[in-house]
């Protein structure tokens, strides 16, 4: 299996408080990896630094050029414009300047999320939360991401929700690499190949579920 990331020394700090504390971590391709840990244990500062967002004060992160130029972020609670579906979801595209095709290619990224084409029409304060969730995984599959981050993409989701996204999750793994974030153990557990264990900004454990 090839390697994606290799964290080396890593550490991050908030008002001088030490946040984030990793000696040695690899992730690989082509796995749907989890990371598994309380609120408020680092997974989300983690994944601003493993998506580009911000930088780590100390250490090394060991990565191809071409990976750090395809990767893409789900936060939690993420926000949608004030607009149609059809806008949410082209608008990274059209940020790049890609202006070709752009209604077929925004119905391709419904249908990979479970959603008709006729979903492009709606407004975005006609979507349920799971419908919300599903359109905001467009907006960045759209963008053919080598790497999707999902920041506790289930999060405020009902139960039937929730499972529909976790299935969807385990669909994208024979496109991208996934990493993923939760505070459920049951949630990596059953979506996941790798769980990663953080706690006080540290890994405390890396093995199979």
């Amino acid at each position: 299996m090839s390697i994606l990331y290799e964290l080396k020394n890593i550490e991050y700090f908030f008002d001088e408080k030490r946040v984030l504390s990793i000696d040695n971590l690899i992730l690989e391709e082509n796995k749907i990896i989890g990371f598994f840990g309380p609120n408020g244990s680092g997974k989300s500062t983690l994944f601003s630094i493993l998506s580009f967002i911000c930088k780590p004060e100390n250490g090394e992160i060991i990565v191809d050029e071409n990976i750090k130029k395809s990767v893409v972020m789900l936060p939690q609670n993420p926000y949608l414009l004030k607009r149609t579906v059809f806008e949410n979801i082209a608008y990274g595209l059209k940020i790049r300047g890609e202006s070709v095709d752009l209604k077929s290619k925004v119905e391709e990224a419904l249908s990979l999320v479970g959603l008709d084409k006729n979903f492009s029409n709606r407004k975005w304060n006609q979507l349920s939360g799971g419908e919300a969730q599903r359109v905001a995984l467009a907006s960045r599959l759209i963008l053919k991401p080598k790497v999707l981050i999902l920041d506790e993409p289930t999060v405020g989701l009902d139960p039937k929700q929730v499972i529909e996204i976790r299935e969807l999750i385990k669909s994208f793994k024979k496109d991208h690499t996934v990493i993923l974030s939760s505070h459920i153990l049951s949630e990596v557990s059953q979506i996941c190949e790798k769980v990663i264990i953080i706690d006080k900004g540290e890994i405390v454990a890396v093995d199979t579920p």
